[in-house]
């Protein structure tokens, strides 16, 4: 047994020489191994320093941003009253009195008096206008029936007149114009017989007297009786032929003219009565409605002229200072032209404010408000007021209202209360001040430089390099609000994230 132990321990001990030479070998081969992973870790640890020595990077942590914007603004009187000339007729108001720029008034102080002797006049000399034009209507108004009687009269009398005319006209024409010329004919042949009778019986006469024995003296009385009658016979023949021509020549001709011209005159007189009927008629009523249609006018003058003398003296409507000229934008820049306009014996302008009277102890403040901020500001925000004045302190104020439509080209007005309870007594409507704004407010934004945020145009989107295990990864983010030099990440980013800050799409 002894013997059997010996050589084991003999063997082992030859086996273990045996095998010291390959593993040193193989201790060898592990040694080298080492070495090089040792060199490879050194290589790759000395390649990231030099990488994070080149690559400029930011990490991503939140923190508050706050975006304020500084407007200028105006104090303003919340409650003013604008005092105009905005007569209905009268034109001319010339100033006989008017109170000073920047004096304080109380409600129902006279504010402008104006001279009213022309005004006085104007309305007098309408008064009697009014009556007289009253008188004309009513006269008028009982003409009328009466004239449109007599014309119905008139065109009766001229139609019954017609009526005569032709009744004589066409009994002319057929009877007595013949009648007229066979009576001239009948006469002048009656003439002649009568002559020759005459001539036939003193023939007779003469013949008997030389044959019977009457005695001379009663011969010659017959004799000289019928030679009269001869002659009377010739007479009344030349007479008769004289008439017989001027009956066929000058008094028929005539008698046919004048015939026929008082038919022409009777339809003229016909025609002349229906157009009046027609036309005078209508034209007074015409003419009665244009005297109406002129007293209308006159009533409403008057009466505007009325409310015109009202405005010969003009009150305060509420106690406060007088602003000469109106305000734009805040702004009392009329004020030096109207203290030469507003004085005594010079006419005041109409339809333009002449002065506003302002309740300087309520304020407001206006601006315009770009309409890049518009949507930025929301009633009841609060505000701060600094006051132009050197040495001022700021007031507390808050957004009252934004008007919904621009009053100029890209601008809003937005007013402002004042929240201070106790306003200096130097503050007053005009001056100017600063209004301090939060456009933008978040307690916990995401910013990261301007420099680390690239546009993709062809994608319309935005990136930032992250840089992950050293290498840089494109990833698309949404940006919010900028201030200064860096800009609020609303997407795609978390804290602790690491952005390069270089343009790694060139080292890429």
């Amino acid at each position: 047994m002894n013997r059997s132990i010996v050589c084991a321990m003999l063997l082992l001990g030859f086996l273990s020489l045996s095998m010291q030479p390959s593993l040193a070998a193989e201790d060898n081969s592990k040694e080298a191994e080492e070495s090089q992973k040792v060199t490879g870790k050194e290589s790759e640890a000395h390649k990231k320093d030099e990488s994070e020595q080149s690559r400029e990077t930011f990490t991503v942590s939140s923190g508050p941003l706050k975006i304020e914007e500084s407007l200028d603004g105006r104090f303003v009187a919340t409650e003013r009253a604008e005092i105009s000339l905005w007569p209905e007729s009268w034109s001319d108001f010339k100033i006989k009195d008017v109170v000073e720029h920047g004096a304080e008034v109380q409600k129902g102080e006279t504010l402008f008096q104006f001279e009213d002797k022309d005004l006085n006049k104007a309305i007098a000399d309408l008064d009697l206008e009014l009556h007289l034009g009253e008188l004309k209507i009513n006269r008028m108004e009982q003409a009328l029936p009466r004239q449109e009687r007599s014309l119905k009269r008139t065109l009766a009398n001229a139609e019954e007149a017609l009526k005569r005319a032709k009744e004589d006209y066409e009994r002319y024409q057929e009877t007595e114009r013949e009648q007229a010329i066979d009576s001239a004919n009948m006469n002048l042949k009656m003439a002649k017989f009568n002559l020759d009778y005459y001539k036939d019986e003193l023939e007779q006469l003469e013949k008997m007297y030389e044959a019977d024995d009457l005695t001379e003296e009663t011969e010659e009385i017959v004799l000289r009786r019928q030679k009269f009658m001869v002659e009377y016979g010739e007479f009344n023949y030349e007479l008769s032929k004289h008439y017989h021509d001027r009956t066929l020549n000058v008094s028929i001709p005539r008698s046919d003219r004048d015939m026929k011209e008082s038919l022409d005159q009777a339809e003229d007189r016909v025609e002349s009565a229906e157009l009046a009927n027609q036309i005078d008629v209508s034209t007074a009523r015409y003419e009665l409605e244009k005297l109406k249609s002129a007293r209308k006018a006159s009533l409403d003058k008057h009466v505007k002229l009325l409310a015109d003398r009202d405005l010969m003296a003009i009150t305060s409507p509420l106690a406060g200072v007088v602003y000469y000229g109106d305000a734009s934008d805040g702004k009392w820049s009329k004020i030096a032209t109207q203290k030469q306009k507003l004085l005594p014996g010079k006419s005041a302008d109409k339809q333009t404010v002449l002065l506003t009277v302002l309740d300087t102890t309520k304020l407001q403040v206006m601006t315009l408000l770009d309409e890049k901020l518009r949507i930025s500001l929301k009633k009841g925000e609060k505000v701060e007021i600094q006051p132009a004045a050197q040495g001022s302190k700021a007031l507390a104020g808050k957004v009252a209202s934004i008007s919904a439509m621009p009053v100029a080209d890209g601008k809003f007005e937005a007013l402002f209360d004042l929240t201070t309870n106790d306003l200096p007594e130097w503050l007053v409507p005009g001056m100017s001040c600063k209004v301090e704004v939060v456009t933008y407010q978040n307690e916990d934004a995401l910013l990261v430089p301007k420099k680390a945020i690239h546009d993709d145009e062809s994608k319309d989107k935005k990136y930032v390099w992250t840089v992950e295990d050293d290498k840089p990864v494109k990833t698309w983010v949404e940006t919010g609000r900028e201030k200064g030099d860096k800009v609020e990440i609303t997407s795609g980013l978390s804290t602790g994230d690491v952005v390069s800050l270089d343009d790694e799409k060139q080292e890429e």
